[in-house]
């Protein structure tokens, strides 16, 4: 019987396409695909065209996620004149893959640009700020009055998801995507510069926002002050006139 660690996955980043052995990925658990294919995870795998799996990253930066999982090295833009002949990826968009696929960082040889600037970790923590203000639009979009975010700082065990470092409550779908770039940074994020974006949201007109801290991560708990206009709302709903 032929041994699923021998099966040929199809990665579809991005509408980019990688073919690889599971074995492949397998080989290196504690990143998020070598998680993600474990046998013990078959069952909440869901594939397109029988093997075929699509993530919505960064495809042409994936090209160096797979270097990694093939050779076990970093290989960074820049360092193969042949290879930029055929893609252009900023170590800043590679990072941003490296974190989110959480693949091991070796510094083995004199890279002193491959760690961000103060200037890069800003536009990063930027990102997040918009991220959560945006977050806002869609929660109040849901008709809901609470939600909870939480961010932790260490992998939460959750059934069908072994990278799962952030929730939120009530479910929210667009909110889950918005985020998900940050599940890694957002609890650090928030213990270095919490204060600040905590401040920051609460700026916006009728919303409070509060940050709980725990051993296990940070909460943020947004709360609208303003209640629903139920009459004008039914002004507007053509289908309720």
């Amino acid at each position: 019987m032929k041994s699923t660690n021998d099966e040929r996955v199809i990665l579809n980043v991005g509408g980019i396409k990688y073919e690889t052995y599971r074995s492949t990925l397998t080989q290196y658990p504690k990143t998020l695909l070598g998680a993600m294919f474990q046998e013990r995870n078959d069952a909440m795998l869901h594939p397109t065209n029988g093997n075929e799996y699509f993530f919505d990253r960064n495809g042409r930066a994936f090209h160096y996620i797979m270097e990694f999982y093939r050779t076990g090295e970093n290989v960074w833009p820049g360092e193969d004149t042949l290879e930029q002949s055929y893609t252009s990826v900023s170590q800043q968009e590679l990072i941003k893959e490296i974190d989110y696929f959480q693949i091991p960082i070796k510094l083995g040889r004199a890279h002193t640009d491959i760690i961000p600037d103060s200037k890069t970790l800003a536009l990063r923590l930027d990102e997040f700020v918009n991220a959560l203000i945006d977050s806002i639009y869609d929660m109040r979009l849901e008709f809901l009055n609470n939600v909870t975010i939480n961010f932790y700082n260490r992998k939460k065990v959750v059934e069908g998801d072994p990278s799962t470092m952030y929730s939120l409550w009530p479910y929210i779908e667009t909110v889950q995507r918005r985020l998900k770039p940050f599940e890694t940074s957002g609890s650090r994020m928030l213990d270095l510069f919490g204060d600040q974006i905590v401040a920051k949201l609460n700026s916006i007109e009728y919303i409070k926002c509060t940050m709980k801290k725990y051993s296990y991560g940070t909460d943020l708990v947004f709360r609208f002050e303003q209640e629903f206009n139920t009459k004008e709302i039914l002004s507007y709903c053509r289908e309720l006139e």
